[in-house]
């Protein structure tokens, strides 16, 4: 697995050869960018959720076990793993 990763490092040098600084920034903004872009849309639905909640009577209770439920909480670490999962293996 060690000679995949660093055939891996190796072609994704290869392919940055010659690129432009615009190009190499863009790629390197990829996974930051997923991972900042879901992690907004989450903080919105939850933060408005519970303004909605809140204006319509539902209980803290009842409207943090809707939005914070056992889906959320994977979506959330699927976005967690994805952002900090590759670090941990180029170390």
């Amino acid at each position: 697995q060690q000679a995949e990763m660093q055939a891996i490092y190796a072609h994704d040098i290869a392919i940055g050869q010659g690129a432009s600084q615009w190009v190499i920034n863009a790629r390197a903004m990829v996974r930051p960018g997923i991972t900042y872009g879901m992690f907004l849309l989450l903080a919105f639905v939850d933060i408005f959720g519970f303004y909605y909640a809140i204006k319509t009577g539902v209980s803290f209770d009842a409207a943090l076990n809707l939005l914070w439920d056992d889906d959320s909480q994977q979506i959330f670490a699927s976005i967690i793993a994805f952002y900090f999962g590759g670090q941990a293996f180029k170390k």
